[in-house]
């Protein structure tokens, strides 16, 4: 199965989405937020659980990408900020990644930069893992959006173009979502 927004049954059958942006108790359930930093080297990612009720810290996770095999495990959803990693390639910060490529991410981040500095980048969800909420889209395009702008990716800022890195980040994922992003822009494209 899947819905009706959504490949295949969207190819077969035609569709439908409705947006609509939810609070969860008066609260927005997912954020992202990027800052250059002068404390750290490299890219310092952390995922952050949290207590809808009360916005309670209930689990944190981080990565200090150093090198560009680093990022290696993006492909795999279930390792340390995958979603991160795969926002960093998305957003061709880094283009290639090979579990054997020593690339320091500082001189990476100096040459798109222009100074040696580090980055850290938080997503938090208030939301359960398969929530069925399309969360993982949605803080996709939260954590592109702050990144891109922390670093100067204007783009990042032309709905069409989040939408399709979106998609693409979802992919680099593996974990075949994100097709009601594409379904979205179509539909948009359509009405212009």
């Amino acid at each position: 199965g899947g819905w009706s927004d959504t490949p295949p049954i969207s190819y077969e059958f035609g569709g439908a989405v409705v947006c609509l942006a939810v609070q969860i108790n008066r609260r927005k359930p997912l954020s992202a937020r990027c800052r250059r930093t002068q404390t750290f080297k490299g890219i310092k990612l952390t995922v952050e659980s949290r207590d809808i009720n009360t916005g309670d810290l209930i689990s944190s996770s981080s990565v200090h990408v150093k090198k560009v095999q680093d990022l290696s495990d993006f492909r795999n959803p279930r390792a340390k900020c995958a979603l991160l990693k795969c926002a960093i390639l998305a957003l061709k910060l880094v283009s290639v990644v090979s579990s054997t490529d020593t690339t320091d991410m500082d001189s990476i981040l100096s040459s798109l930069l222009g100074e040696s500095i580090g980055l850290e980048i938080i997503s938090t969800s208030m939301l359960p893992q398969g929530s069925g909420l399309g969360t993982s889209s949605i803080l996709a395009g939260c954590v592109l959006s702050c990144l891109g702008q922390c670093v100067g990716i204007d783009e990042v800022k032309d709905l069409p173009f989040l939408i399709k890195t979106v998609l693409n980040l979802e992919q680099l994922l593996s974990t075949g979502g994100g097709w009601q992003g594409k379904m979205n822009l179509e539909l948009f494209s359509n009405l212009l």
